[in-house]
């Protein structure tokens, strides 16, 4: 999936970018994704409607203009999604780049159930 007019196959700084990555239109339809977003996110799931709401929560979506990094779920994973406009497409495209944390979030989560929710003796 390559909109030319975004990416270029040849571009360097899109292929280079470490982490699973996905442009998307302002009304959230999936113009392009690497291979890192294809293998880490997809998996083996087709990908049948090419819409990010598949992948993020649409209310973070609403508010991308406001907001820069949002948590989602996806797959049994849980991720820390980063928002950057395209402003050189001139369309309101974005780009959401993708950090699989779901261990430190999972060991984030039995800490805070295990030493947080404690009544601890005054």
């Amino acid at each position: 999936i390559l909109n030319s007019h975004i990416v270029s196959q040849d571009d360097d700084r899109v292929s280079s970018i470490p982490l699973p990555f996905v442009i998307v239109s302002k009304d959230g339809a999936i113009v392009w994704y690497n291979d890192l977003f294809e293998n880490d996110i997809i998996g083996d799931n087709e990908l049948t409607n090419k819409q990010i709401k598949s992948f993020v929560p649409e209310s973070k979506l609403n508010s991308a203009d406001r907001i820069c990094t949002f948590n989602a779920s996806y797959n049994g994973k849980r991720f820390t999604v980063f928002i950057s406009a395209l402003p050189e497409t001139n369309s309101g495209d974005f780009a959401l780049y993708f950090i699989d944390d779901t261990y430190y979030k999972d060991i984030a989560d039995k800490y805070e159930a295990t030493y947080i929710n404690e009544d601890y003796p005054e």
